[in-house]
């Protein structure tokens, strides 16, 4: 009975298995191309609650804001755009006791596939927050 079947293949089961192999690589390619895809994302989700955790201690976002930015900048991500969205103290950058704050940081990812091409993903992170200082 085995005999019978393996005779009536002729081959096809060599043909299936390096077709499967093919394809496992194709997936596992996929895969690797896809990762820094998600460090990226990561590191993007750190950030936006790294400088929240600053800006809800400061309640200013300002020079101390800047410098913890370029830091992170440097250690951590380079991102595309920070947006900040909150209530100010009129004519400073300080930001009231319970105030919200909204902060969204930004940056642009390419995934390519030899030469297939490149495809940019845009990667955004969000974080909410709200000051712990009181200015008279």
């Amino acid at each position: 009975m085995i005999k019978k079947v393996l005779k009536d293949n002729k081959g096809e089961a060599y043909i299936g298995f390096i077709v499967g192999i093919f394809l496992s690589l194709i997936v596992v390619v996929f895969a690797l191309k896809l990762y820094p895809v998600f460090i990226a994302k990561a590191q993007l989700n750190q950030f936006a609650n790294e400088i929240m955790r600053e800006a809800e201690i400061t309640a200013e976002i300002g020079t101390k804001m800047k410098n913890k930015i370029d830091e992170l900048n440097k250690s951590l991500i380079e991102v595309d755009s920070i947006s900040w969205d909150t209530k100010y103290i009129n004519g400073t950058k300080k930001i009231n006791l319970n105030e919200k704050i909204n902060v969204t940081v930004e940056k642009q990812v390419d995934i390519g596939f030899f030469i297939f091409g490149s495809y940019p993903i845009d990667l955004s992170a969000r974080e909410t927050g709200a000051s712990e200082v009181y200015f008279k």
